[in-house]
């Protein structure tokens, strides 16, 4: 059996793409889906397969979900038809509305052999708790497994809500609040997690240097050393996930020496 693992939230900046990036990492040769009004993913290339959705959910509403199956059908036939273990990166403000729409097809994923997953980002900002909880009713009852990442990026979140979310998750992680020099800021925002390891130091302490100033070696240093760690703490946070998308190799190998 293949599977799909599903990374969702509702609420923008909270790092559902640096997760997305994190599981990149972490299975190298699955193929990502990127169901968004932009492509965000631009540093993986041709390995992401990109879907533009454009649908509000104020249409979704008035024509009671018919709209949504529509937006997405390009999306899950590639699904329904995806071979390998995949990662689906769904957009801000459209994950519930996928995943809904992504229901009532779940039959005919389990039809084909296709185990889907889930993973939900929450973080301590606006109505990320709301929203994450709206995700989980959205797959509950056909979504075979759930991970919860809790990322601090935007405070300590709130015990009682995270607590409330961890019901029925296969397993709970935390991504700890990574902090940067302002004059580094312009420079590690645009990146993505696979770039990391190509920085070039001596390029970087050029870019960090004041205006008519040597080259920053100092900063570049501490800089690379902090976007490492930063690498590091992403790929372990959603490193459960990874590891039951992993397993579906696993599995298709045994089914394949049982034939």
């Amino acid at each position: 059996m293949s599977r799909i693992l599903f990374v969702a939230q509702d609420t923008s900046a909270i790092g559902k793409s640096t997760v997305t990036r994190a599981l990149a990492e972490c299975v190298p040769d699955a193929p990502v889906y990127e169901i968004e009004s932009s492509r965000h993913l631009v540093e993986l290339g041709e390995r992401v397969r990109h879907f533009q959705i454009r649908t509000e959910r104020k249409r979704l509403d008035e024509t009671g979900g018919e709209a949504a199956i529509a937006e997405y059908d390009p999306a899950l036939n590639r699904l329904l038809t995806e071979p390998l273990p995949a990662i689906v990166d769904i957009g801000a403000n459209g994950g519930v509305a996928f995943l809904e729409a992504l229901g009532q097809m779940a039959g005919a994923f389990t039809r084909r052999g296709k185990a889907l997953g889930l993973v939900v980002v929450v973080a301590h900002k606006d109505e990320a708790y709301t929203t994450a909880r709206a995700v989980v009713a959205a797959g509950k009852g056909w979504i075979k497994d759930r991970f919860l990442v809790v990322n601090h990026v935007h405070g300590e979140p709130e015990a009682g809500e995270i607590k409330d979310l961890t019901k029925g998750a296969g397993a709970v992680t935390s991504l700890p609040k990574f902090t940067f020099a302002t004059r580094a800021l312009s420079i590690t925002r645009p990146l993505g997690l696979a770039l990391i390891p190509q920085l070039d130091e001596e390029a970087l302490a050029k870019q960090l240097a004041l205006p008519g100033a040597e080259p920053d070696v100092a900063m570049a240093l501490r800089t690379r050393a902090q976007l490492d760690a930063f690498r590091l703490a992403a790929m372990r946070a959603v490193e459960p996930a990874a590891r039951w998308l992993i397993e579906a190799k696993t599995e298709a190998k045994s089914d394949a020496k049982s034939a």
